[in-house]
């Protein structure tokens, strides 16, 4: 499976096009061109749905004369209204951009039905855990879009579009209105990751610019790939603090801030970190071996799988640095107020430094740093939050081992396409090699 972050809007779609038509008619990309790109991409989404794993039957090419992307008999046209901005269209893909190309075609075209996106999830959860094969067989009787009955074999896709409907119906506007410009904000999107080291080829897909060749980044990033309620980011060198959009890829020097009654996740890799509400924190550096936050306040839930061998966790405070020496889960909470930094070691080991010798705390162990004073607890009491991050990573690391098994590779690809894990269940190209 590919996906291209090529610097030409175009490159991307001819490069998933070449490797779908057939040798004769492959020669017809070449020429395509800005104005033909959406007759490719309506070309496209019944292409993936004839090629699919889950839907392997024969579907006709598509004429060239369909402008516009797949609508269903009884939609209405989405009305021009103003432009979005790039920042806006931005915004609005970042939750699918990084999506393999197959899937993001999907998607865009299902959600010019959003009715119907309503409909098949509903469908699709009355399916339970049928198999593949049932349930496209099912699909395939429904009165819906061809992107919509393909979307019922990526469910937790579909489920994210239903549960947000204004945002599909937002999405599905953009696109049947804004086409060209939609496809050069996930460009965009797909470059920042890039940029920002956190886009590369693994096992399931590979990552490609625009010439074909593969993209290999040298180093890693954290990814905001979860937020909930109103959680806010300040890029590293700027003074000003933005709304925050899951799948964002944040690298050193970012600020990431929760307020009241909101939560968030960041992945780098085998090390997932969960904020609380009223929580800020730094990226003091994020690179190949090193892993190293600085929290400002609040409580900061970090779940590390693995730890190789010369990998580096560590999580700075006013109070002193604690550095990981086992994968575990920990948990650190920093009042500065009262200038207390409270470290929980749920599973695994570390050590404490700073002004004052060094304090090893082991499993089931809770250390509360106040100047040169260290109190030390055992078996503290777990709370909401601690079960919450519990759930969330035992979800994802069941997901991870089906992918990669123990050993894990390093170093280490990324686990997952953005923005579906939060969900919890991978989707199916995990399963394509």
């Amino acid at each position: 499976m590919k996906f291209d972050i090529g610097t030409r809007s175009t490159g991307w779609l001819r490069e998933i096009v070449h490797n779908i038509l057939q040798p004769g008619q492959a020669a017809a990309v070449g020429q395509l061109t800005r104005q033909g790109l959406a007759i490719v991409l309506s070309a496209l989404i019944i292409m993936v749905l004839g090629q699919g794993e889950a839907f392997a039957q024969s579907v006709p090419m598509p004429g060239a004369a369909q402008p516009t992307p797949p609508v269903a008999d009884d939609a209405q046209p989405a009305p021009q209204g103003q432009p979005l901005s790039a920042e806006q269209l931005e915004q609005l893909v970042a939750p699918i951009a990084l999506y393999p190309d197959a899937l993001l075609a999907q998607v865009l075209a299902a959600a010019t039905n959003p009715t119907q996106v309503v409909e098949a999830d509903r469908w699709r959860q009355a399916q339970g855990d049928a198999p593949a094969e049932q349930i496209a067989a099912g699909a395939k009787t429904q009165n819906w879009d061809p992107s919509v009955k393909a979307l019922t074999a990526s469910p937790t896709v579909l489920a994210q579009m239903d549960r947000d409907l204004q945002w599909t119906t937002d999405l599905g506007n953009a696109y049947y209105n804004q086409r060209q410009d939609v496809m050069d904000a996930v460009q965009a999107m797909r470059q920042q990751a890039q940029a920002a080291v956190q886009l590369h080829s693994t096992p399931p897909q590979v990552v490609t610019n625009g010439s074909g060749a593969p993209a290999n980044p040298a180093g890693r990033s954290a990814l905001l790939q979860y937020i909930n309620g109103a959680v806010s980011i300040q890029p590293g060198g700027t003074g000003s603090w933005v709304a925050a959009a899951a799948n964002r890829p944040l690298s050193i020097s970012d600020n990431v801030s929760t307020d009241k009654a909101s939560r968030a996740e960041l992945n780098v890799g085998t090390g997932l970190m969960q904020m609380n509400s009223e929580t800020s924190l730094t990226l003091v550096n994020v690179d190949r071996r090193t892993v190293q936050v600085r929290l400002n306040q609040g409580t900061l839930h970090l779940h590390v799988r693995h730890l190789f061998d010369g990998e580096i966790y560590e999580v700075d405070s006013s109070n002193g640095s604690f550095t990981l020496t086992k994968s575990g889960d920990y948990r650190f909470d920093v009042d500065p107020k009262a200038n207390t930094t409270t470290i929980t070691v749920w599973k695994g080991e570390g050590s404490v430094s700073g002004d004052r010798p060094a304090v090893r705390v082991k499993a089931h162990e809770q250390v509360r740093l106040s100047g040169a004073a260290v109190e030390r607890h055992k078996n503290p009491k777990p709370d909401g939050f601690d079960e919450w991050c519990r759930v969330r990573n035992q979800r994802q690391d069941s997901a991870y081992s089906r992918v990669y098994p123990y050993p894990y590779p390093y170093p280490y690809p990324y686990p997952y396409p953005p923005g579906v894990i939060v969900y919890g269940r991978p989707g199916p190209w995990y399963y394509t090699r």
